[in-house]
């Protein structure tokens, strides 16, 4: 998947960013239980909270035909 966009939220967007989630970024939904959501970005497993991830709008990458 893909960052398509983060909300406009200050404080989360910036944190957000932070982390190194930023739009055009790849990243890999490892897990999304009732509790936080973790991810692979950049070779690097992070978690946030729900209220976080939120905020992220991910889409799944295009794939070209061969």
């Amino acid at each position: 998947m893909r960052i398509a966009r983060v909300e406009d939220c200050a404080c989360p967007r910036c944190r957000v960013f932070a982390l190194g989630l930023t739009p055009g970024t790849t990243v890999e939904i490892l897990s999304s239980s009732p509790g936080p959501c973790r991810l692979r970005v950049r070779g690097s497993d992070l978690v946030v909270g729900h209220g976080i991830a939120e905020k992220i709008l991910a889409v799944e990458e295009a794939v070209c035909p061969a």
